[in-house]
């Protein structure tokens, strides 16, 4: 295979991934799957920097993200077009673009057919889509830049190599400790093999991390590296010694995708150890997710690096003596490990889980990324009518207004003073969308939207300005009728005494409609989630209406009747107000 139609494999394989991902993150997007945090903070920190952010960075300059600096390099470009989902492809196109770096550093020591199947490994080591598929983050534009600066190193190209690393730096807080500890171990250990430019230039690399590390951490104080690690030093010991299989397992999980070729790279392996020990004495749990989130980003060049090295470290025969090994095959090796990935990826990435269901087999999944939680990207990307009606009523919102909003709607972050239910503080506008999870999750604090919206929406001070489907908009201080108003309808049926509607309904007017099987006499109760009950006498009824108020957003309600008859149906229709 000659050299063209290797490098016409990478480039397809390059652009693929890239539109394969920036399809499937666009249209979660869309589809209000994506999340304020960390979507939605991430870009505003963008936006902002153009939008009085400077002007308010001079006045109090703790707004600036130091410990995430690239944004005001990225702030320019989005300056011309601000629009999220730009920064969702933008992530998907750059973390894909690894592959090329990494092509051209193992073609440096593989053979190019061995190289195209490493590098192809790459875009399918699983780890790496949780930061693909966890909206936006700093950290994950890391290991595109670390392996452009780590090719320029081999072509000798110093100046354009610590430019890279610089880059690279300032894209998480860890980061200039990964780049850092690196650098003074692979000085200390090779020094004195070292010209005097490769010195001064681990010495530069050492002493711009250092300096990028120290500014981060006097700018935020000395409890910037504790929030960073979610503990405190005196329990680290006792953390450490609790969950020591845990911290055994995440390195067999990470390295396993490679056939442990990591191991025999033992000095790129140091590109690990700062994200592993951050893990193993850390108070938070999803460091060590191999799933799901952005994390991997931090440790994904490192693995790939460490197991090039270890292969070339295989193919020296005085290694593989010293070690007591056999000659490897190295094409076969790498075969297996592609085809591997290959597998491991349709099972544990986003992609994936469009070609099977992977909620499959929970016990091995477990064993192999530490998480029973599985991509569900199907409905991920669904967009649908609810998904319209929502946009439709954030069109409604005067841009600068003050609004509280939920987890999954990122796109009411930029151009509005939002709020969370955490931090809720009479708005002018609340907005609902009962049809997400955040609707009835909490996030940060133990308040949920469902909760501080009916407590709002009780006290008389707002009133409905628009009703879609169940999604509502308030507005503070109006008392006319909706400018915007759909009403939802339900409809059930059963051959059972009782009948329940498990969906959120509403605060509004609603007709319900009960029919029986037979003409029915006796009781008939309706009973809501919040504890309103509403009772009834039926004399030789073959069906039923009621006309009710509900005052908040209720759980549904059950209907229900004397255990000799049986409900035929109930069709709910409601009124606008």
């Amino acid at each position: 295979m000659n050299r063209k139609i290797q490098s016409i494999i990478i480039i397809i394989a390059f652009i693929l991934n890239s539109i394969l991902y920036s399809y499937l993150s666009v249209m979660k997007y869309f589809s209000f799957n994506a999340n304020v945090f960390d979507l939605g903070l991430s870009s505003e920190a963008i936006y902002n920097v153009f939008h009085g952010g400077l002007i308010a960075t001079v006045a109090n300059p703790k707004p600036i993200l130091m410990n995430k600096l690239i944004y005001l390099l990225i702030a320019p470009f989005y300056y011309l077009y601000p629009h999220q989902y730009v920064l969702l492809i933008f992530q998907s196109t750059w973390l894909s673009f690894g592959i090329i770096p990494l092509y051209l550093i193992a073609s440096n020591f593989l053979s190019k057919n061995n190289s195209i199947l490493f590098s192809l490994s790459y875009l399918f080591y699983y780890p790496l889509y949780g930061a693909y598929f966890f909206d936006f983050h700093f950290m994950a534009l890391f290991p595109t830049f670390f392996l452009i600066s780590i090719y320029f190193l081999f072509k000798n190209k110093y100046k354009t190599s610590i430019l890279f690393i610089f880059l690279s730096a300032i894209t998480d807080l860890l980061a200039p400790v990964i780049i850092g500890l690196f650098s003074l171990a692979y000085l200390l250990m090779h020094y004195k093999k070292l010209n005097k430019i490769k010195k001064e230039y681990f010495i530069t690399v050492f002493s711009i991390s250092l300096i990028i590390f120290i500014i981060a951490n006097l700018y935020y104080g000395s409890n910037v590296t504790t929030r960073y690690t979610y503990t405190n030093i005196t329990p680290v010991l006792s953390i450490y010694k609790d969950s020591l299989p845990a911290k055994i397992l995440f390195i067999f999980r990470i390295t396993f995708p490679l056939l442990f070729l990591s191991f025999f790279g033992f000095e790129w392996f140091l590109l690990v150890i700062p994200f592993y020990l951050l893990f193993s004495i850390s108070g938070n749990s999803f460091y060590g997710d191999t799933l799901l989130y952005q994390y991997p980003s931090l440790y994904a060049s490192g693995i790939f690096l460490s197991a090039l090295f270890g292969i070339k470290n295989l193919k020296n025969m005085k290694y593989i003596k010293k070690l007591n090994l056999k000659k490897v095959n190295i094409k076969k090796v790498l075969s297996i490990i592609l085809i591997l990935n290959i597998v491991l990826a349709i099972f544990f990435t986003p992609a994936g889980s469009l070609v099977v269901n992977q909620d499959s087999d929970t016990g091995i999944r477990e064993m192999i990324s530490g998480n029973n939680i599985y991509y569900n990207e199907p409905n991920c990307i669904n967009y649908n009518i609810n998904d319209k009606y929502l946009n439709d009523m954030i069109k409604l919102i005067p841009l600068h207004s003050s609004i509280l909003i939920q987890n999954n709607m990122p796109q009411l972050t930029q151009k509005y003073n939002w709020q969370l239910p955490a931090d809720a503080n009479n708005p002018e506008y609340i907005i609902t969308d009962p049809y997400s999870p955040a609707f009835n999750v909490p996030q940060i604090s133990n308040k949920t939207m469902v909760n501080i919206f009916n407590s709002y929406y009780k006290s008389g001070n707002y009133g409905i300005y628009a009703e879609i489907n169940s999604m509502i908009l308030l507005k503070k201080n109006y008392n006319n009728s909706p400018v915007e108003f759909i009403p939802v309808k339900y409809s059930m049926h059963s051959n059972s005494y009782e009948l329940g509607l498990d969906s959120f309904m509403a605060p509004g007017n609603y007709s319900i409609n009960v029919s029986f099987n037979n003409n029915y006499t006796g009781n008939l109760t309706l009973s809501f989630t919040n504890g309103t009950e509403y009772k009834y006498y039926m004399d030789s009824k073959s069906d039923y209406n009621m006309n009710i108020t509900v005052n908040e957003y209720v759980h549904g309600f059950i209907v229900f009747i004397n255990k000799d008859n049986n409900i035929g149906s109930v069709n709910v229709q409601q009124v606008k107000p």
